[in-house]
């Protein structure tokens, strides 16, 4: 759905009218025990060409990432996670509910 070519054309041929990268937002309420998880999944495994920044996600909760059968880490872990999984960043939600989930989450990725 999401291609440079795409873009260029929606942009009336525009060469600079191009993805810098993807952010696709990641809940495990969409179903399937973490089978679209990121967390679970190096970036390699989607096949991009582009980098890919997880644009939101539960830090805590029965919708986070650790919600998954067999899950390895712990919620103040996935930071850190998706840092060793390749991607580019994330952005965890829930700031007025978890702000210090939060800030543990971040802050293991700037250590």
């Amino acid at each position: 759905w999401y291609r440079d070519d795409r873009m260029i054309a929606a942009a009336d041929g525009d060469p600079l009218a191009t993805l810098d990268f993807y952010e696709p937002h990641y809940y495990n309420n969409e179903g399937q025990n973490g089978a679209w998880s990121p967390f679970h999944r190096p970036v390699e495994y989607w096949n991009v060409d582009k980098p890919v920044v997880i644009g939101e996600f539960y830090i805590s909760g029965a919708n986070a990432p650790t919600s998954v059968p067999n899950t390895n880490f712990a919620e103040s872990d996935t930071c850190k996670v998706l840092e060793e999984l390749g991607y580019a960043g994330g952005w965890p939600w829930q700031w007025n509910e978890h702000a210090q989930e939060m800030a543990e989450c971040i802050a293991k990725v700037e250590d």
